[in-house]
């Protein structure tokens, strides 16, 4: 008789550490999706990664298309966030970007006026050591506050 509640209490013990131990085997993920704007405008193509910030660190990356993107798997908790540029895809290419295979020379801006900057990503957002661009992922679906960036 006195073996019994022995049996018992070990068979509970053993029950809650399988499960404890099958409730850490996932890792938290979540989806977010949201905007990305470069000096008030959509971006028009790129890429946005989503690095966790916890050991080890997972990354999760995306297309930017119109200024619009999705990204599944994303590691939840803190992540940095980076950017590459992309070229468009061939025969996608606008007018300005036609002309730049060409050699011609630049036009002097006009006096008064500051040449628009294009549509790309500062260099500091390519790196995770220099962005400063930083979010706290939940598990499951979000959607991002609009990121905005200055290409100054």
């Amino acid at each position: 008789m006195c073996r019994l509640p022995r049996f018992v209490g070990l068979v509970f013990l053993l029950t809650s550490l399988l499960l404890v131990t099958a409730a850490g085997c996932g890792r938290a993920v979540g989806t977010v999706s949201g905007e990305v704007k470069i000096n008030g405008q959509p971006a028009p193509r790129g890429m946005i990664a989503f690095i966790g910030q916890e050991a080890p660190k997972k990354v999760a990356e995306g297309l930017i298309q119109n200024g619009k993107y999705t990204v599944a798997d994303v590691p939840a908790g803190k992540v940095r966030v980076t950017f590459m540029n992309l070229a468009p895809p061939p025969g996608l290419e606008t007018e300005k970007d036609k002309g730049k295979a060409k050699a011609k020379p630049k036009p002097k801006p006009k006096k008064g006026k500051p040449e628009p900057k294009p549509l790309e990503f500062p260099p500091k957002y390519a790196n995770e050591k220099t962005t400063d661009l930083e979010f706290t992922i939940i598990k499951g679906e979000q959607e991002l506050p609009t990121i905005e960036v200055k290409n100054e």
